[in-house]
């Protein structure tokens, strides 16, 4: 069963009877719908079915690959090398009509007057904030690094904000983690490593520091102000990419701009991820392209040397053999001269010996010959040229 047929079956009848048909219990429906990101009805919802009163079932919300490849047309349109073809450089609509799209989804932030139910970050981050004031003594110096970060007005308006922002881009599917121990740097966490930095911070506060302690003041100091960064992972190194400050415009009245920005921010990042993708593809296939032609080369080199030394091993074999079979003759001339010039002598030597002699010189010659040797045919074997 699909998501959105699940959907359609609990929105249709109660819960009980859903999961009657199906042979399961209430209980493991209920589960599978979590499992599946379906909201179910809530308690009483049925009852005012049965009386007659108007509701309205509640959608089925977009997964988060879903918004994400709705929201970045670069998570659809990236680069993807093309297998056995050449790399195409990915193309992008246009990011004028993205930004539309965006801020049509994002729609209008509102932050709360009052901090009464945060996000629970922020709600951590005010805890954190308790157990710093246990630990600090009344008398203590007022400007503590490590007392209370957010009893100043300023400060709670920096923690409403920050609660409404985290809020709205979970909504859209995003994850938001990681803080400083005084809640001003965060990630903002999209699909495929994909990583968004921003920083909301007091700027030109007493001291020059973000986070002062003054039990004494409860006004804003002059020339305070709430300000908004997208930054990079190092903040202290390199400037930021934008910003947004307290000005004409109150910060808590640019806070769907600052949503949109993050997302536009993060579908520039994925645009260029595409195309130093697409570019490396290619330099990579030209590398590759390069190095076969590098091998290419020395193996026909070393091809061209091989068959050199094999036709000078060959012509080596054509000499030798000649010059083994020329010997060969000398040494049969030789026997035969001497025994010619014995027989016709005045003197004649041992025939026994004369015999073992001329046995063992033609037999050296016979080992010289190449043809009757057999060195002729393994010479023919081993360095003929192949047909």
């Amino acid at each position: 069963m699909t998501r959105e047929e699940l959907h359609a079956l609990v929105w249709s009848k109660p819960m009980r009877i859903a999961a009657k048909e199906r042979s399961i219990s209430d209980v493991a429906l209920a589960k599978q719908c979590r499992k599946a990101s379906v909201p179910v009805p809530p308690r009483g919802y049925w009852n005012k079915v049965q009386a007659g009163k108007h509701v309205t079932p509640q959608p089925l919300p977009l997964l988060q690959a879903d918004r994400l490849n709705g929201l970045f047309p670069a998570y659809r349109t990236g680069f993807v090398p093309r297998q056995g073809g050449d790399a195409q450089r990915p193309e992008f609509e246009s990011i004028d009509e993205v930004a539309r799209r965006i801020a049509s989804l994002v729609g209008r932030v509102q932050v709360p007057s009052r901090l009464v139910n945060p996000h629970p970050i922020v709600a951590r981050l005010l805890r954190q904030d308790e157990e710093r004031r246990a630990k600090v003594s009344p008398n203590h110096f007022s400007y503590d690094y490590y007392g209370p970060k957010f009893d100043r007005p300023i400060q709670q308006r920096r923690l409403r904000i920050l609660s409404a922002l985290i809020s709205a881009l979970e909504r859209l599917g995003l994850k938001v983690h990681g803080s400083t121990h005084a809640g001003e740097r965060f990630t903002v966490m999209f699909q495929r490593g994909l990583f968004v930095y921003i920083l909301l911070a007091v700027e030109n506060g007493p001291h020059g520091d973000p986070f002062y302690r003054d039990r004494g003041r409860s006004r804003r100091a002059p020339g305070e102000r709430l300000r908004f960064d997208i930054t990079g992972h190092s903040p202290e190194h390199e400037p930021p990419t934008r910003t947004w400050r307290d000005g004409d415009t109150a910060l808590e009245a640019q806070l769907g701009e600052i949503a949109c920005g993050i997302l536009l921010k993060a579908e520039d990042d994925m645009r260029r991820s595409a195309v130093w993708s697409y570019e490396y593809e290619v330099k990579e296939r030209a590398r590759k392209a390069e190095e076969a032609r590098v091998a290419m080369e020395r193996a026909e080199a070393e091809r061209i040397a091989r068959a050199a030394a094999a036709a000078k091993a060959r012509f080596a074999a054509l000499v030798d053999g000649a010059d083994a079979l020329e010997r060969a003759e000398r040494i049969r001339r030789y026997v035969a001269a001497v025994r010619e010039r014995v027989a016709a002598g005045p003197t004649e030597p041992d025939s026994d010996l004369l015999e073992r002699w001329s046995a063992w010189a033609l037999s050296e010659a016979d080992a010289l010959d190449p043809v009757l040797s057999g060195r002729f045919v393994a010479d023919l074997q081993a360095h003929a040229e192949p047909s």
